[in-house]
């Protein structure tokens, strides 16, 4: 599998924690691409992204998506008016959605 993050301002000097099934895998930084084996995961693997207490949506998997490609960045991006108050949002009741997190 390979998880792709796109280059963007917003936090682009901090990583984000690959979580299959409750389990941290891989940390992804700004703008690169990581290939992670799911060799040591069988059945259908729950896999989304964390950063400190916020994190993405859960995209499930299973032993026939080996070759899924994941796209991933934060949901605030562009140089938006609104964005203070979206950051409130997003780290208080919307912390489950700070990060998106999608298949290609």
């Amino acid at each position: 599998m390979i998880i792709s993050r796109i280059d963007t301002y917003v936090d682009s000097l901090r990583t984000y924690k690959i979580i299959i099934d409750k389990q941290v895998v891989g940390k992804i930084k700004n703008g690169k691409t990581l290939e992670l084996d799911l060799d040591d995961f069988t059945g259908i693997k729950t896999i989304y992204l964390k950063i400190d207490w916020c994190r993405s949506n859960k995209i499930k998997i299973d032993n026939d998506d080996r070759n899924t490609r994941l796209l991933c960045g934060p949901s605030m991006m562009g140089r938006n008016i609104w964005i203070p108050f979206l950051a409130f949002y997003y780290i208080t009741f919307g912390y489950y959605k700070y990060l998106w997190l999608k298949k290609r």
